[in-house]
Protein backbone atom coordinates (compact mmCIF):
# COMPACT_ATOMS: atom_id res chain seq x y z
CA UNK A 1 0.00 0.00 0.00
CA UNK A 2 2.80 2.43 -1.11
CA UNK A 3 1.89 3.61 -4.31
CA UNK A 4 0.17 6.61 -5.59
CA UNK A 5 -1.96 7.17 -8.67
CA UNK A 6 -1.48 9.82 -11.16
CA UNK A 7 -5.08 11.93 -12.16
CA UNK A 8 -6.83 10.75 -14.87
CA UNK A 9 -9.41 11.97 -16.83
CA UNK A 10 -11.76 13.91 -15.27
CA UNK A 11 -9.96 14.10 -11.41
CA UNK A 12 -8.46 17.49 -10.49
CA UNK A 13 -4.90 17.79 -10.54
CA UNK A 14 -2.11 17.12 -8.02
CA UNK A 15 -2.89 20.67 -6.78
CA UNK A 16 -6.18 20.14 -5.53
CA UNK A 17 -6.35 15.99 -4.46
CA UNK A 18 -6.35 15.64 -0.94
CA UNK A 19 -2.73 15.55 0.08
CA UNK A 20 -0.76 12.46 1.12
CA UNK A 21 -0.21 11.33 4.76
CA UNK A 22 2.00 13.30 6.74
CA UNK A 23 5.26 11.92 8.54
CA UNK A 24 3.51 11.57 11.71
CA UNK A 25 0.49 10.09 10.35
CA UNK A 26 2.34 7.32 8.33
CA UNK A 27 4.54 6.37 10.89
CA UNK A 28 1.18 5.84 12.78
CA UNK A 29 -0.41 3.43 10.26
CA UNK A 30 3.61 2.08 10.05
CA UNK A 31 3.13 1.26 13.72
CA UNK A 32 -0.36 -0.42 13.50
CA UNK A 33 0.80 -2.40 10.60
CA UNK A 34 3.42 -4.04 12.97
CA UNK A 35 1.37 -4.84 15.56
CA UNK A 36 -1.81 -7.03 15.22
CA UNK A 37 -3.44 -6.01 17.68
CA UNK A 38 -4.21 -2.68 17.09
CA UNK A 39 -5.62 -3.84 13.35
CA UNK A 40 -8.09 -3.28 12.18
CA UNK A 41 -9.15 -0.66 14.52
CA UNK A 42 -5.63 1.65 14.48
CA UNK A 43 -5.16 0.88 10.63
CA UNK A 44 -7.34 4.21 10.12
CA UNK A 45 -7.15 5.44 6.55
CA UNK A 46 -9.28 8.25 6.74
CA UNK A 47 -7.00 9.86 9.30
CA UNK A 48 -4.86 10.74 6.32
CA UNK A 49 -7.26 12.88 4.81
CA UNK A 50 -7.34 15.69 7.30
CA UNK A 51 -6.46 18.44 4.14
CA UNK A 52 -9.79 17.50 2.51
CA UNK A 53 -11.79 19.31 5.16
CA UNK A 54 -10.56 22.48 3.36
CA UNK A 55 -10.75 21.04 0.17
CA UNK A 56 -15.03 20.45 -0.40
CA UNK A 57 -15.33 22.01 -3.30
CA UNK A 58 -12.24 20.57 -5.27
CA UNK A 59 -13.49 16.50 -3.80
CA UNK A 60 -17.19 17.54 -5.22
CA UNK A 61 -15.33 18.67 -8.31
CA UNK A 62 -13.49 15.33 -8.25
CA UNK A 63 -16.85 13.42 -8.05
CA UNK A 64 -18.63 15.33 -10.83
CA UNK A 65 -15.65 14.56 -12.88
CA UNK A 66 -15.25 10.98 -11.90
CA UNK A 67 -19.10 10.94 -12.55
CA UNK A 68 -18.92 12.09 -16.33
CA UNK A 69 -15.87 9.68 -16.84
CA UNK A 70 -18.14 6.87 -16.00
CA UNK A 71 -20.95 8.36 -18.09
CA UNK A 72 -18.87 8.27 -20.90
CA UNK A 73 -18.05 4.02 -20.54
CA UNK A 74 -21.63 3.81 -20.35
CA UNK A 75 -21.94 5.08 -23.66
CA UNK A 76 -19.52 3.77 -24.91
CA UNK A 77 -19.73 2.17 -28.55
CA UNK A 78 -17.13 -0.67 -27.13
CA UNK A 79 -19.89 -3.08 -26.60
CA UNK A 80 -17.39 -5.57 -24.55
CA UNK A 81 -16.27 -2.41 -22.61
CA UNK A 82 -19.61 -0.99 -22.12
CA UNK A 83 -20.91 -4.42 -20.72
CA UNK A 84 -18.37 -5.02 -18.50
CA UNK A 85 -18.54 -2.02 -16.81
CA UNK A 86 -22.26 -1.79 -16.79
CA UNK A 87 -22.29 -5.57 -15.57
CA UNK A 88 -20.66 -4.79 -12.67
CA UNK A 89 -21.90 -1.79 -11.80
CA UNK A 90 -24.98 -3.54 -12.13
CA UNK A 91 -27.84 -2.57 -9.03
CA UNK A 92 -29.18 -5.93 -7.96
CA UNK A 93 -25.93 -7.03 -7.29
CA UNK A 94 -25.02 -4.41 -4.80
CA UNK A 95 -28.76 -4.83 -3.54
CA UNK A 96 -27.87 -8.34 -2.82
CA UNK A 97 -24.79 -7.34 -1.12
CA UNK A 98 -26.59 -4.58 0.77
CA UNK A 99 -29.46 -7.66 2.10
CA UNK A 100 -25.75 -9.22 3.24
CA UNK A 101 -25.22 -6.66 5.23
CA UNK A 102 -21.38 -6.11 3.24
CA UNK A 103 -22.64 -2.74 1.78
CA UNK A 104 -25.00 0.18 3.17
CA UNK A 105 -27.06 2.10 0.93
CA UNK A 106 -28.06 3.35 -1.63
CA UNK A 107 -27.29 6.86 -0.66
CA UNK A 108 -27.07 9.76 -3.16
CA UNK A 109 -24.42 12.25 -3.00
CA UNK A 110 -26.34 14.80 -0.63
CA UNK A 111 -27.08 11.86 1.77
CA UNK A 112 -23.01 11.23 2.25
CA UNK A 113 -22.51 15.34 2.01
CA UNK A 114 -24.37 15.29 5.27
CA UNK A 115 -23.36 12.14 6.94
CA UNK A 116 -19.35 13.18 6.41
CA UNK A 117 -19.67 16.59 6.20
CA UNK A 118 -18.56 16.85 2.73
CA UNK A 119 -15.53 15.16 3.67
CA UNK A 120 -15.33 11.80 1.72
CA UNK A 121 -14.17 10.09 -1.61
CA UNK A 122 -16.16 7.52 -3.53
CA UNK A 123 -14.48 4.74 -5.36
CA UNK A 124 -16.16 3.90 -8.52
CA UNK A 125 -16.55 0.29 -9.38
CA UNK A 126 -15.11 -1.93 -12.98
CA UNK A 127 -15.56 -5.15 -14.02
CA UNK A 128 -12.68 -7.20 -14.91
CA UNK A 129 -13.67 -9.76 -17.28
CA UNK A 130 -12.75 -13.87 -16.38
CA UNK A 131 -13.14 -16.94 -17.51
CA UNK A 132 -16.98 -17.59 -15.54
CA UNK A 133 -18.01 -14.09 -14.40
CA UNK A 134 -17.31 -10.42 -14.30
CA UNK A 135 -15.59 -9.76 -10.83
CA UNK A 136 -16.19 -6.66 -9.73
CA UNK A 137 -13.69 -4.38 -8.44
CA UNK A 138 -13.42 -1.04 -6.73
CA UNK A 139 -10.86 1.33 -8.17
CA UNK A 140 -9.34 2.52 -4.81
CA UNK A 141 -6.13 3.78 -6.40
CA UNK A 142 -8.08 6.30 -8.55
CA UNK A 143 -9.66 7.33 -5.86
CA UNK A 144 -6.19 7.89 -3.85
CA UNK A 145 -7.14 5.51 -1.18
CA UNK A 146 -5.05 2.98 -1.90
CA UNK A 147 -1.67 5.83 -2.23
CA UNK A 148 -3.38 6.92 0.85
CA UNK A 149 -2.44 3.77 2.68
CA UNK A 150 0.70 2.71 4.43
CA UNK A 151 1.80 -0.77 5.39
CA UNK A 152 5.59 -0.73 7.58
CA UNK A 153 5.69 -5.15 6.73
CA UNK A 154 6.51 -7.75 4.12
CA UNK A 155 3.47 -10.00 3.23
CA UNK A 156 5.00 -13.10 2.87
CA UNK A 157 2.87 -16.29 1.71
CA UNK A 158 2.82 -20.04 1.85
CA UNK A 159 4.51 -22.05 -0.65
CA UNK A 160 4.55 -25.76 -1.90
CA UNK A 161 7.54 -26.19 0.35
CA UNK A 162 6.04 -24.85 2.86
CA UNK A 163 3.18 -27.64 2.37
CA UNK A 164 5.71 -30.58 1.97
CA UNK A 165 7.65 -29.60 5.04
CA UNK A 166 4.67 -29.82 7.21
CA UNK A 167 4.01 -33.23 5.30
CA UNK A 168 7.03 -34.48 6.46
CA UNK A 169 6.24 -33.09 10.13
CA UNK A 170 3.77 -34.90 10.34
CA UNK A 171 4.83 -38.37 9.05
CA UNK A 172 7.82 -37.92 11.49
CA UNK A 173 4.85 -37.22 14.06
CA UNK A 174 3.17 -40.57 13.48
CA UNK A 175 6.39 -42.82 13.00
CA UNK A 176 7.23 -41.33 16.66
CA UNK A 177 3.94 -42.38 18.28
CA UNK A 178 3.41 -45.68 15.95
CA UNK A 179 0.67 -44.44 13.80
CA UNK A 180 0.41 -45.47 10.25
CA UNK A 181 -1.38 -43.16 8.07
CA UNK A 182 -1.41 -42.40 3.82
CA UNK A 183 -1.71 -38.67 3.13
CA UNK A 184 -3.28 -36.61 0.46
CA UNK A 185 -2.81 -33.31 -0.20
CA UNK A 186 -5.85 -30.83 -1.43
CA UNK A 187 -6.41 -26.73 -1.50
CA UNK A 188 -9.63 -25.48 -0.68
CA UNK A 189 -11.21 -21.93 -1.62
CA UNK A 190 -12.19 -19.41 1.17
CA UNK A 191 -15.48 -18.32 -0.62
CA UNK A 192 -16.33 -14.80 -0.45
CA UNK A 193 -12.86 -14.18 1.75
CA UNK A 194 -12.34 -10.84 2.08
CA UNK A 195 -15.99 -9.70 2.47
CA UNK A 196 -16.46 -12.25 5.41
CA UNK A 197 -13.80 -9.49 6.95
CA UNK A 198 -15.46 -6.23 8.47
CA UNK A 199 -13.60 -2.71 8.34
CA UNK A 200 -13.15 -0.37 10.70
CA UNK A 201 -16.54 2.51 10.95
CA UNK A 202 -13.82 5.22 10.82
CA UNK A 203 -12.91 4.21 7.75
CA UNK A 204 -16.47 4.52 6.25
CA UNK A 205 -15.55 7.94 4.92
CA UNK A 206 -13.40 6.57 2.39
CA UNK A 207 -14.55 3.35 1.59
CA UNK A 208 -17.55 4.42 -0.75
CA UNK A 209 -17.91 2.97 -3.87
CA UNK A 210 -19.91 4.41 -6.57
CA UNK A 211 -21.94 2.26 -9.02
CA UNK A 212 -23.48 3.82 -12.41
CA UNK A 213 -27.85 3.24 -12.26
CA UNK A 214 -27.97 3.23 -16.26
CA UNK A 215 -31.74 3.73 -15.53
CA UNK A 216 -31.10 7.15 -13.59
CA UNK A 217 -28.04 8.22 -15.68
CA UNK A 218 -26.55 8.75 -12.28
CA UNK A 219 -24.40 7.04 -9.69
CA UNK A 220 -25.57 5.48 -6.56
CA UNK A 221 -23.64 4.88 -3.73
CA UNK A 222 -22.89 2.18 -1.17
CA UNK A 223 -20.50 1.81 2.04
CA UNK A 224 -18.42 -1.05 2.44
CA UNK A 225 -18.69 -2.83 5.58
CA UNK A 226 -16.63 -5.07 4.88
CA UNK A 227 -12.95 -5.92 2.98
CA UNK A 228 -13.44 -4.44 -0.45
CA UNK A 229 -11.86 -6.13 -3.69
CA UNK A 230 -9.16 -3.43 -5.03
CA UNK A 231 -7.99 -2.11 -1.60
CA UNK A 232 -4.29 -2.71 -0.74
CA UNK A 233 -5.75 -2.78 2.91
CA UNK A 234 -7.73 -5.83 1.86
CA UNK A 235 -4.29 -7.80 0.57
CA UNK A 236 -2.74 -7.34 4.25
CA UNK A 237 -5.39 -7.82 6.43
CA UNK A 238 -7.33 -10.55 4.91
CA UNK A 239 -3.50 -12.13 4.62
CA UNK A 240 -3.50 -11.98 7.96
CA UNK A 241 -6.28 -13.63 8.74
CA UNK A 242 -5.74 -16.66 6.21
CA UNK A 243 -2.44 -16.92 8.41
CA UNK A 244 -4.04 -17.18 11.28
CA UNK A 245 -6.32 -19.65 10.27
CA UNK A 246 -3.41 -21.79 8.89
CA UNK A 247 -1.74 -21.94 11.88
CA UNK A 248 -4.68 -22.88 14.29
CA UNK A 249 -5.15 -25.92 11.29
CA UNK A 250 -1.34 -27.01 11.61
CA UNK A 251 -1.19 -27.27 15.13
CA UNK A 252 -4.27 -29.49 15.22
CA UNK A 253 -2.83 -31.62 12.57
CA UNK A 254 0.44 -32.06 14.46
CA UNK A 255 -1.20 -32.88 17.87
Amino acid sequence: MTESSNPRGGEVDDSTAPSPATPPQVAHLHNAAKNPKTLPRDARISQTLTAAETHGDKLAAWRAGQLQRIRDIANSKDAKARDAELKARSPPEAENEERAKRLEGPYTEADLNKRFNGRWVFSPRFGKVESDKTRQIDDLTISRVNGLTRIGERIVLDTVDSALDLLQQQKDNDKAKGRHRQYRLFKGDHQSAYRQCPINPDDYDVAVVGIYHPDRADLVYYIHHSLPFGSKASCLHYTRVAKGICAILWYWLLL
